[in-house]
């Protein structure tokens, strides 16, 4: 990212300085006294330069991509997922699993979503959970603690707290002994597959937020660009099928603007859909 800035910096400065000092010397040879002349007018056409410079290269916390030929557009930003929602994507378990602890790490954000929606109350999250969830196939598995019944990955609970919905989608698989949750690439797709097409159905107008699956603690192991550009490649997929939702915001944590770079992410996102 140091590189980028740094190139970026160098290019736009320098060409806004030549840009900036050849219509100052053009208008100053047809009228004097609007030539620019002494240290003054210099460092203005200096300082201009370096600031132009340093607002194409300095990182963005938001940007925004269009989609050639369609009225659809999407946003990459850095806050928190919970902030202001109309819709909302959470990644869980297979088993909708609402006891933290073993079972659900608080650290996780399927547990931070039981913790700061439910009070951390897995009655309430397993009562709206199950009511969503009672007419979708599953296999029933003996475990020595947490919900018995399985779904398969990509399946997705759709409920509605506080104004806010929720869709609850199975990216990863629990070991039944140790309860720690894993996915692969090919679960992840899957996954994608479920979640967009309950959001298609059911996001009814929302702004859908979307965080970067696959980033916590399910273990896919890919760095967080890469994990964005298969949530991102996945989006332009199926939304050249059809319209998933009128917004769709993709939510970063905080913690991750030094690894991601969202200037570039936009330029190459941009070049690759032109």
């Amino acid at each position: 990212m140091k590189f980028r800035i740094l190139k970026d910096f160098l290019i736009y400065g320098f060409a806004s300085y030549g840009i900036l000092w050849t219509v100052a010397e053009s208008f100053g040879a047809f009228f004097d006294d609007l030539k620019p002349e002494g240290v003054f007018w210099y460092s203005v056409i200096i300082v201009i330069s370096i600031l132009i410079g340093l607002y194409k290269a300095l990182p963005r916390n938001q940007v925004e991509i269009k989609i050639p030929n369609t009225d659809s557009s999407f946003i990459v930003t850095f806050g928190d997922i919970f902030n202001d929602s109309d819709a909302v994507v959470i990644p869980v378990n297979e088993f909708f699993d609402g006891r933290l602890g073993n079972n659900v790490s608080e650290k996780s954000l399927h547990g931070k979503f039981v913790k700061n929606i439910f009070d951390g109350d897995s009655s309430k999250f397993n009562q709206l959970t199950n009511k969503t969830l009672k007419n979708i196939e599953s296999k029933e598995i003996i475990r020595s603690t947490g919900r018995k019944h399985q779904y398969p990955i990509g399946t997705t609970a759709i409920i509605d707290v506080n104004n806010t919905r929720y869709f609850l989608t199975v990216l990863s698989k629990t070991d039944t002994d140790t309860l720690k949750a894993s996915a692969t690439i090919h679960e992840l797709w899957v996954c994608f597959e479920g979640m967009w097409k309950a959001i298609y159905n059911h996001s009814n107008g929302y702004t859908v937020k979307i965080p970067l699956i696959g980033s916590g603690l399910s273990g896919i192991g890919l760095p967080p660009e890469r994990l964005l550009d298969q949530i991102l490649t996945s989006f332009f997929y199926y939304i050249k099928k059809q319209k998933i939702s009128d917004k769709v915001v993709f939510v970063l944590p905080e913690n991750m603007k030094a690894e991601i770079d969202l200037l570039s992410i936009k330029r190459k996102w941009n070049h690759g859909l032109s």
